[in-house]
């Protein structure tokens, strides 16, 4: 009889290759891959052809491009793979003028800022001046009384604190919280030019001054969106309205005097 001696195991693929041996190898080819990814990062954050050699901003307007450049903190000659864009967009939007923005690498050395202007949407008045706002209620802008203003100021009420680049205060939040719904209104419905100032000095006797000379009463804050709808039908129609008065305290009743 012949006897046939088997050795165990065909190689590494086989199931009865020593578990240990297998791991040991397995451990060698990650430290190589992650090796030569260090190696590769190394080469990309020392290399001089990935150093900022441009930086551009796009939508900008009020703003000028070396505003937004200083307040990003982003230099030409830095390493575009140490750029924290995160924290250059947080910077950048403490700048009044900002609603939005965005810094994209643009490889291998070209940064772009990215950004939303604010736009006035309103004007408060405060001692001697005027605060213009966003439609968040962030102020933008200090203008003087005598400056011809593009949108609608706001009566009536008592600003206690601002600072440009932040939100207005006022004393009554009530009467704060009807503004920006009347102000939202009125900008969805496309009224900017069409209104010379809103009173909110008593929240159930709302007054609109319009640009053609003629006074709007509006009442409370009931239906206050039918009623700017409204208004503005009012406004479009032709003819000379200085000094007319329009009653639109109930909307199923609406009264119109001529001057």
């Amino acid at each position: 009889m012949i006897n046939l001696t088997f050795i165990k195991g065909g190689g590494d693929s086989s199931p009865e290759y020593p578990h240990k041996i297998k791991t040991m190898r397995s451990g060698r080819k990650s430290a190589v891959i992650i090796g030569l990814c260090v190696a590769i990062f190394l080469v990309f954050l020392l290399s001089p052809i990935f150093n900022i050699t441009e930086i551009r901003v796009v939508g900008n307007d009020t703003l000028t491009t070396d505003a937004v450049i200083g307040a990003s903190g982003i230099t030409k000659g830095m390493n575009i793979f140490k750029l924290d864009t995160v924290g250059c967009e947080k910077q950048i939007r403490r700048l009044a003028y900002i609603e939005d923005v965005k810094v994209v690498r643009k490889f291998p050395a070209v940064v772009e800022i990215q950004v939303v202007e604010s736009r006035a949407h309103a004007y408060f008045y405060f001692i001697g001046n005027y605060v213009g706002i966003d439609s968040n209620g962030k102020i933008l802008e200090i203008r003087s009384m005598e400056d011809q203003l593009e949108y609608p100021v706001i009566l009536g009420t008592n600003v206690t604190e601002f600072c440009i680049g932040n939100t207005i205060q006022i004393d009554d939040e009530e009467k704060k919280n009807a503004i920006f719904v009347i102000l939202k209104q009125i900008h969805g419905d496309g009224m900017q030019g069409m209104i010379k100032a809103v009173d909110v000095a008593d929240l159930n006797d709302i007054k609109i001054f319009a640009a053609s000379g003629c006074t709007a009463y509006l009442g409370s804050m009931d239906n206050m969106i039918y009623k700017i709808s409204f208004l503005k039908k009012i406004l479009e129609e032709p003819g000379d309205k200085r000094g007319a008065v329009i009653d639109i305290t109930k909307p199923d009743k609406v009264t119109y005097r001529g001057s």
